[in-house]
């Protein structure tokens, strides 16, 4: 399988859905842990995430930054 030309893009997508906000939650969460489990990486290496408090989404965590939610939100 391959992508369409770039031109294509917009009536390719059409048909699909957004990943659900629990659907993200679940690649988000079985990626760290393959990254853990069986590559080694620590928890602290793979990114703190949390959840949008108003979408649901996950959203990357930088303890430097202030931002809460997601920028959709």
């Amino acid at each position: 399988p391959q992508f369409p030309p770039y031109e294509q893009r917009l009536a390719w997508t059409a048909e699909n859905a957004r990943l659900t906000a629990a659907e993200c939650t679940q690649i988000v969460t079985a990626t760290e842990q393959l990254l853990v489990e069986h590559y080694g990486e620590s928890r602290k290496d793979v990114g703190a995430w949390n959840l949008c408090p108003e979408c649901r989404y996950p959203l990357p965590v930088d303890a430097s930054s202030t931002v809460t939610r997601c920028p959709e939100c």
